[in-house]
């Protein structure tokens, strides 16, 4: 475990838009921090019309970040809530309240280059992991949609 998203990745953490370190430096690609502290869950739609799924949170370096969040058992969760009828302001506003009332870790990696940037790796969170386990021992397949 890392004290930071830096000391992760050991390079420096580049911003505009978004954090990211340039593709090909630095020993890893994927590290895991005990935040310092969350100070929110975004789960709202984008001007395209796309869910997002973010965390606002500083390390132990007290660096803050707003990370998307890729781990598929968190995205499922927040839909399959969604789907049942509650608000996307009323999960986001739970989880966040989960996070900082557990011990959390994040697993932090990196997304490869894209058309418009192909040498940034932007930083994202794989992860999420509370102790104890809000999933209860969930994957994702058991939040995902039902597409019969």
């Amino acid at each position: 475990m890392s004290r930071s998203v830096s000391a992760i990745f050991e390079q420096p953490i580049l911003c505009d838009p978004g954090h990211y370190v340039m593709d090909g430096t630095g020993p890893r690609s994927l590290g895991t921090i005990k935040p310092r502290h969350i100070t929110q869950v975004i789960y709202e739609l984008s001007l395209e019309n796309k869910w997002q799924y973010r965390l606002r949170f500083q390390d132990g370096d007290n660096a803050a970040y707003r990370l998307t969040i890729t781990d598929l058992t968190w995205r499922y969760y927040c839909d399959s809530r969604r789907m049942h009828g509650e608000s996307p302001q009323h999960i986001a506003t739970s989880l966040l309240h989960l996070l900082q009332s557990n011990e959390t870790y994040l697993r932090v990696g990196l997304a490869r280059g894209w058309q418009k940037y192909p040498e940034r790796c932007y930083i994202q969170l794989t992860g999420i992991y509370t102790f104890p386990d809000f999933f209860e021992g969930r994957t994702f397949a058991d939040f995902a949609p039902d597409h019969k």
